[in-house]
């Protein structure tokens, strides 16, 4: 499933007689190609994805995109509210924010689904709260890696 090389993109103006060097890097991450499916034989960018933030980082160093849905987890647990992150190279936190109390066959599950869907890379921990402190997430973006 993961078997993408991921890069920064960085976008350089090799045109620029004052200033060739300067480049912008966009944040984003995508795949470099020599030439491109449609026939044009030059690089090619493809696989264009967001933030590193939104990548979860492996053991191996590789980094694998991580988009977080929350229905394909509400078909499998009730919560009013979620957060997954990373906050190491080998953990995935899952938080629900539920005002009721989860039961222990839906959590099995929800952690059988992460680790289906990471390939059983992680320890999948999930907390059971109230309310999410989303102090550290004021955007509330459904998942974060902190792992640099």
């Amino acid at each position: 499933m993961f078997n993408k090389e991921l890069k920064r993109l960085i976008v350089t103006q090799l045109h620029s007689y004052a200033t060739p060097i300067i480049r912008y890097e966009l944040g984003d991450y995508g795949c470099l190609h020599n030439s491109c499916p449609c026939g044009h034989d030059g690089p090619t960018l493809s696989d264009i994805y967001g933030r590193k933030k939104n990548f979860i980082k492996c053991l191996d160093g590789k980094l694998i995109p991580f988009t977080f849905y929350s229905k394909p987890i509400n078909d499998i647990v009730d919560f009013d509210e979620i957060f997954c992150y990373q906050p190491r190279v080998d953990q995935l936190v899952i938080e629900l924010g539920s005002k009721k109390e989860v039961p222990s066959t839906q959590l099995d599950k929800l952690v059988s689904y992460i680790n289906r869907v990471t390939e059983n890379q992680f320890e999948v921990v999930v907390k059971c709260l109230a309310k999410i402190d989303w102090a550290k997430n004021p955007k509330k973006l459904p998942f974060i890696s902190y792992v640099d």
